[in-house]
């Protein structure tokens, strides 16, 4: 005769895992059966267990010894990693977004001061061109006044 669960399978995982987070060892059946007021049955904690194990959430036998040898973390220990590692490559990005955005200045700076840069020479150029232009015609005429004289 089937009864219907009074606390479901998801429950069971979830507290089972939650009770590995915080005590860092595989709770016992006694403790399991105080975490499940309305009752749950000894087949269904040592399914509960088994999926853990074999999800890697937990490890070993009660008392913390670890009958596979596979280096886990508690759930909890994942998370706090996860989310320190999510805080820093935001702080990455935005550092990156920065960086970007002070080379951006930069370049605009740069291209304003070889403006400048460029009108001062095509200034300076200029101002030698005519005097260069001054001076050969200045030759010219000369050798134009010693030519009529002769």
């Amino acid at each position: 005769m089937s009864r219907k669960a009074n606390h479901t399978d998801r429950e069971l995982d979830k507290r089972i895992t939650d009770f590995f987070g915080k005590a860092g060892r595989k709770p016992t059946y006694s403790e399991i059966k105080e975490m499940c007021p309305l009752g749950v049955s000894n087949d269904r904690i040592s399914s509960a267990l088994s999926r853990a194990e074999d999800c890697g959430y937990i490890t070993g036998k009660a008392g913390g010894a670890d009958t596979r040898h596979v280096p886990t973390a508690p759930p909890g220990v994942l998370r706090k990693v996860m989310d320190e590692f999510f805080r820093e490559f935001e702080t990455q990005q935005e550092m990156i977004q920065k960086l970007q955005a002070e080379n951006s200045a930069l370049r605009a700076s740069q291209e304003r001061i070889l403006a400048r840069r460029s009108a001062d020479i095509a200034k300076a150029v200029e101002e030698v061109r005519e005097k260069a232009e001054g001076q050969l015609n200045a030759m010219a005429r000369a050798f134009l006044k010693v030519g009529l004289e002769d």
